[in-house]
């Protein structure tokens, strides 16, 4: 489990998981708000390595 949210975000996106007890609206709004920001950090960089 990634300590970083940004991280997670993107592992979510990537094995397209649906988590359970959040409603799937909130879920694909924080999910997209987390991985554009990630996107804009290079985030998914650091993750290859």
């Amino acid at each position: 489990m990634p300590t970083n949210l940004l991280y997670f975000a993107l592992l979510l996106k990537k094995a397209d998981i649906v988590l359970v007890g959040i409603p799937r609206v909130v879920q694909t709004l924080l999910d997209s708000v987390f991985v554009r920001l990630g996107d804009l950090m290079s985030v998914e960089r650091s993750l290859v390595k």
